[in-house]
C-alpha cells in the first residue's frame, strides 16, 4: 500500500511534465491538439471503450503466463488510440523479454509478473510493433527493435491495491482502458456468456477492464485468451466478484514525439596503403581489405578519394548513426 501511494507522487510529477512538454511543443506546432478522453462520465449507468473504437482486438497470450503483459498493452494501446487516434498493435513480446532488463522491474517471463512492470518499461523504454518483434508465447532474448511508442505517465488507481466501482470507473474515463488483476478459477476459465458472480478470493490473472453496467451491476473485462473464450474473448462480471479491480493500473500513452537517441558514433581503423576499388553493381567501392568504407557512383571519384585519404596520412574513418537513411547520418576521417 505505501508503495502505491508513493508511487501517486511520482505519477502526478510525470503529468505535470507532459504538460509543460506539451506547451513547449506547441510553441513549434502551433495547430498541436491533444485528443482528452471524451464521451466517458462516471456518473453514466453505462459505458463501454469498445463501441467508442477504442480498444484493440483480443490477443491470445496461449500457453505462456504474460497475461501481466497483454492486460497492460491493452491498457495502453487504449490510451494512444484515444490521446493520438492511432490504433496500434504493438509487440507484447518485446516487454515480456526486456522489461526485466530495467533495475528493480522484476523478473516477470512466462512464469507470471505484475503490471506495474510493462507500465514502467512503457514509460523509460517504450515498444515497437507487433511485426517488428512477433510473440512467441515464451520468454525469448531482449533485442534491439524501433521502440516509437511510449507511455508518458502510468499509475495505481487511486493510488490502493483495491479501488472502490466509484474509483474504477472515475479512472476509466480519465485514462481509458485498466489492466486489472482478478482471480480466474476454474469457474471463470469455464465461462461463456451470461454475468459471471463468484467469490474465491486470492489473485492469479491480469485482464483489461473495458467498460460497466450498472444495470448488470458488472465489468465488462477483455482477456487474452482468444476469441474462443467467454464472449468472443470478452466477460461480464460482477463489481468486486473475484477481487476484479484489484491492484488496477492505469496508463497514459505519450501524446508529442519521443525524444530520438544522440547518433551513435563508431570509428576503424585502417592502413591507407591497403585501400583498394571494387565495383559492386552500381557503385564503385573503396575497401580496406574485405571491409566496405565508401562507395561512389564512378571509379574516378572512389580512387580520387583514396588518393585524398593518403595525401592527408587519415588512419582512421568514423561512422555516425548508422545504418544510415536520407538525410541523417555522416562519416568523417581522423589522422
Amino acid at each position: 500500500a505505501s508503495r502505491m501511494a508513493a508511487q501517486a507522487s511520482i505519477s502526478a510529477g510525470w503529468q505535470n511534465e507532459e504538460v509543460a512538454e506539451i506547451a513547449e511543443h506547441k510553441k513549434s506546432h502551433p495547430a498541436f491538439m491533444v485528443a482528452a478522453p471524451a464521451g466517458c462520465s462516471a456518473g453514466m449507468a453505462a459505458f463501454n471503450w469498445g463501441t467508442m473504437g477504442k480498444v484493440t482486438p483480443v490477443r491470445d497470450q496461449r500457453g505462456c503466463g504474460s497475461c501481466w503483459v497483454f492486460g497492460t498493452i491493452a491498457a495502453f494501446e487504449s490510451s494512444w488510440a484515444i490521446r493520438n487516434n492511432q490504433m496500434l498493435d504493438t509487440s507484447e513480446q518485446d516487454v515480456l523479454s526486456c522489461s526485466k532488463t530495467l533495475p528493480s522491474n522484476g523478473n516477470g517471463g512466462c512464469g507470471g509478473g505484475w503490471m506495474e512492470w510493462v507500465a514502467n518499461y512503457l514509460k523509460v523504454k517504450g515498444t515497437g510493433t507487433e511485426a517488428s518483434k512477433p510473440y512467441t508465447a515464451t520468454d525469448g532474448t531482449c533485442t534491439a527493435i524501433p521502440r516509437p511508442y511510449f507511455a508518458s505517465s502510468w499509475g495505481f488507481v487511486a493510488g490502493t491495491g483495491q479501488p472502490t466501482v466509484a474509483q474504477l470507473k472515475a479512472a476509466l474515463c480519465a485514462h481509458g482502458v485498466l489492466s486489472v488483476g482478478v482471480n480466474a478459477t476454474a469457474a471463470f476459465q469455464a465461462y461463456h456468456s451470461g454475468v459471471f458472480n463468484e467469490n474465491v478470493p486470492g489473485l492469479n490473472h491480469c485482464v483489461a477492464i473495458v467498460g460497466w453496467d450498472d444495470s448488470k451491476g458488472a465489468w465488462l473485462i477483455k482477456n487474452s485468451w482468444s476469441t474462443g473464450w467467454g464472449m468472443s474473448g470478452y466477460m461480464w462480471i460482477k463489481y468486486g466478484s473475484n477481487n476484479i479491480g484489484s491492484h488496477a493500473v492505469w496508463v497514459d500513452a505519450r501524446v508529442t514525439p519521443a525524444p530520438q537517441p544522440q547518433p551513435a558514433e563508431d570509428c576503424l581503423a585502417f592502413n591507407p596503403a591497403n585501400l583498394t576499388v571494387s565495383h559492386s553493381g552500381a557503385n564503385y567501392l573503396v575497401l580496406d581489405g574485405a571491409h566496405s568504407m565508401l562507395s561512389f557512383a564512378t571509379q574516378a571519384d572512389a580512387q580520387k578519394a583514396i588518393s585524398t585519404i593518403r595525401q592527408h596520412g587519415f588512419h582512421r574513418i568514423c561512422f555516425v548513426g548508422r545504418p544510415f537513411s536520407p538525410g541523417h547520418g555522416m562519416t568523417y576521417f581522423l589522422q
